[in-house]
């Protein structure tokens, strides 16, 4: 199971695994296994969706 964060520009990051992902040092979002959750900043989506089942 991963993730992948897209940024406007050439900002962006793939991740794979479990983890901890920081973009541009204000967003933060943990945990991709089970779920992912903002700690620090904001998520915009601006294609396709987020979803979470708990």
């Amino acid at each position: 199971m991963g993730g992948r964060i897209e940024g406007s520009g050439s900002m962006g990051v793939d991740v794979s695994g479990n983890g901890t992902v920081t973009l541009s040092g204000e967003v933060k979002v943990e945990g991709f296994e089970t779920g992912m959750k903002v700690t620090k900043g904001s998520v915009m989506v601006t294609k396709g969706s987020i979803t979470g089942q708990n």
